[in-house]
């Protein structure tokens, strides 16, 4: 069985995230030991339905003991196989640089469809060999990676990334984006070393947004491609 570390940099960022959100169906892409799944209870949401995939079939008993309500020992990709699914908030956490990119990609577009936000944090510069391909580090995901979204923020500390994409669901529900990331940026731990692996510059999230704007075809007002 294989057994990572996942650096505690941006913990407090998405516990924050949660609390501001309060998603009822939550699901955790690359489960592992269940780290995000006690950062989740730790946000004290209002009776949350998690779900894991988690492709190491031991770690089902684990998990299930951890609070998560359903464990499925499936490859993440496998979850194309139901597209009537949705989601509230979907985690992959420390996960997304084991596939390869063409899948990571295909994988995000595909839950961006299908869910309110996607929360990723991912490492680069971060060499990871295995004989198992999916064990491996085999993709790196900077910014540039995110400019085909067209409402995403993004936060770097030492070689560590955070991205909150908003995805296509419920995308006139509060809070907004914009918000979000006002209300993130004011807090404390934003300005604050809560972990060996950060560096001591202060934590902001960037906020891109190139949602569509065109004129109506009488130029009496804006048409939005999608609500800002």
């Amino acid at each position: 069985m294989y057994s990572g570390y996942s650096f505690t940099t941006f913990d407090d960022l998405c516990v924050y995230l949660l609390t501001q959100i309060q998603p009822k169906r939550v699901l955790d892409i690359g489960a592992g030991e269940g780290k995000y799944g006690r950062l989740i209870r730790a946000a004290n949401l209002p009776q949350p339905h998690l779900t894991a995939v988690e492709y190491e079939p031991g770690r089902k008993d684990e998990l299930l003991a951890l609070g998560y309500d359903e464990v499925r020992s499936i490859s993440a990709l496998s979850l194309m196989d139901r597209p009537e699914e949705t989601f509230d908030f979907v985690i992959l956490g420390d996960v997304i640089e084991h596939f390869r990119k063409s899948e990571g990609q295909d994988l995000l577009e595909y839950l961006n469809y299908r869910c309110k936000f996607i929360l990723i944090v991912t490492p680069e510069c971060m060499p990871m060999s295995s004989p198992n391909f999916y064990e491996g580090h085999n993709s790196l995901w900077r910014p540039q990676s995110m400019q085909w979204h067209d409402l995403w923020a993004h936060c770097r500390n030492n070689v560590m990334h955070f991205y909150l994409l908003r995805g296509y669901l419920g995308m006139n529900e509060d809070p907004s984006m914009r918000d979000l990331v006002n209300h993130v940026n004011a807090q404390p731990f934003m300005q604050q070393r809560n972990s060996e692996h950060q560096t001591t510059q202060v934590r902001q999230l960037t906020l891109h947004d190139t949602i569509s704007l065109d004129l109506s075809e009488d130029q009496s007002h804006h048409v939005f491609f999608r609500p800002i």
